[in-house]
């Protein structure tokens, strides 16, 4: 044999014996993995299964291949989490509930959400955190699942929402400028049905400086969210007397497309009830 073929021969042979080796090291690490997924008893570890249901989605095997067994504890531990994340979810929910009405907040439980007006707090037991919104826009970031610590980001939001909030009576001329704004930006004539998110982008370009309008990559942004506009429109509403001064007439959204992110704001009205409004117009005086 010629040193030529040879060296072609112990090349192979490695290869061989390197494939052997990376096929037993998949072959135990799956078979850790299995072992992970173990729910017996209901008695599993929360981080365990996630981790090797994890780890069993980026071997990307083909399920034709799997062990006996394999497929259905894969199966069987996806459902357990699931459960596990909505039980979870659930518990917290019914403490935080009790929490918040220990200290004199009122709050309503439903499914994996607590009402605790003016915000939606959101459980999300998968994640082991609880996110707020008003209006169904999202306030703040995430916080962990503990009931002091979404308590104190209660009080947080809502003193947020509170210090940033235009009065009334500022607010309702800020409003016919933001109108007249969108008016122009869609060549309408004034009188005209413009939407409310049109009417709030008015408003938040309104509110930066000469440099951010000519330059929106600029960082000196002064934000101004679609929850505080929506809580400041909930305010004004309160006071009926300064819409009619300025001949402004806010319209429910009339249907289901109408009542879209894009095409409508919801509030919150005094009683609590959610109330979308769609556009709104400044008649002549």
């Amino acid at each position: 044999m010629s040193q030529d073929s040879q060296d072609r021969a112990i090349q192979h042979f490695a290869s061989i014996v390197a494939e052997a080796r990376r096929f037993a090291a998949e072959a135990s690490a799956f078979s850790r993995i299995v072992r992970g997924l173990s729910t017996a008893d209901g008695f599993a570890d929360l981080k365990r299964v996630e981790r090797s249901l994890k780890k069993l989605e980026e071997m990307r095997l083909d399920p034709g291949t799997l062990a006996d067994g394999a497929t259905s504890a894969a199966e069987n531990a996806s459902k357990w989490l699931t459960g596990e994340w909505q039980r979870r979810a659930a518990l917290f929910g019914v403490e935080l509930s009790r929490y918040l009405s220990e200290r004199s907040i009122p709050a309503v439980l439903s499914g994996e959400r607590v009402d605790a007006r003016p915000f939606s707090i959101q459980i999300d037991g998968n994640r082991d955190r609880a996110e707020f919104s008003f209006a169904g826009e999202p306030v703040g970031k995430p916080v962990p699942l503990s009931a002091p610590v979404v308590y104190r980001a209660y009080i947080d939001a809502e003193k947020h929402l509170r210090r940033c909030e235009t009065r009334p009576e500022q607010f309702v001329e800020e409003l016919v400028e933001g109108y007249r704004d969108a008016c122009r930006l869609r060549a309408a004539r004034e009188g005209a049905r413009v939407r409310l998110p049109e009417v709030h982008f008015a408003l938040f370009m309104r509110r930066q400086t000469a440099a951010v309008r000519s330059d929106p990559r600029s960082r000196k942004i002064l934000e101004y969210p679609r929850y505080q506009f929506a809580w400041d429109l909930g305010l004004l509403q309160e006071h009926p007397r300064w819409l009619e001064r300025h001949n402004i007439k806010l319209h429910d959204a009339s249907d289901t497309a109408a009542r879209g992110k894009a095409n409508a704001v919801r509030l919150i009205a005094r009683d609590g009830a959610d109330v979308v409004l769609g556009d709104m117009q400044v008649t002549a005086r």
